[in-house]
């Protein structure tokens, strides 16, 4: 992704609501020594992924925040070998 985007694993993301949920994986803008200042907002998030061990549910946090601000939340579960 170069200098385009930088992956994020488990850190807030700042929503409008003011709630700061942490996707197991965030995809978005390098923004640099901005972060001192603050944790990314939705408008610096391309991709949301959250992952699990089990397909039983759908667990994106927040989905109707999500929605509001036009962020993806792709669920991905795993199943572990056996």
């Amino acid at each position: 992704m170069g200098d385009r985007a930088k992956v994020r694993q488990d850190n807030p993301v700042t929503l409008p609501n003011d709630s700061e949920p942490e996707p197991n994986i965030g995809i978005g803008q390098r923004l640099g020594r901005e972060y001192r200042s603050h944790h990314p907002y939705s408008e610096n998030i391309f991709w949301w992924i959250e992952y699990a061990e089990s397909g039983a549910y759908h667990f994106c946090p927040h989905p109707k925040s999500l929605s509001q601000v036009g962020l993806l939340c792709t669920d991905i579960s795993v199943k572990p070998k056996v």
